[in-house]
């Protein structure tokens, strides 16, 4: 019984040795990125979260347009800054109105 045991727990211990030393192939993160000539003029953001860090990121001069959420005193801690961006967009807002601010 005792044997059983100690084999079962060697067996684990060498399953958990051989799994975890995989390499990992830092080229795969590579493959996929995107490169732009120029910095992004006409931002849109349509998440609270993104309203928030963006705002303190960029100059609202190039914001075009925040969420309906940034501008909720419940929710956002930026709505002083929120004030100054005009345009506020729902996550439900069609693809063409989206289209017809001409975002970068």
């Amino acid at each position: 019984m005792v044997y059983k045991k100690v084999f079962l727990f060697v067996l684990i211990m060498l399953f958990g040795i051989c799994t975890g030393c995989k390499n990992y192939d830092s080229r795969a993160e590579s493959i996929n990125k995107i490169t732009t000539k120029n910095k992004p003029q006409r931002i849109i953001s349509l998440n609270i979260s993104s309203d928030e860090i963006l705002l303190d990121l960029v100059d609202k001069h190039r914001i075009i347009a925040l969420s309906t959420n940034s501008a909720d005193e419940q929710i956002s801690s930026v709505v002083p800054k929120a004030k100054a961006i005009k345009v506020k967009l729902d996550l439900r807002t069609n693809v063409e109105k989206i289209y017809a601010l001409k975002p970068d």
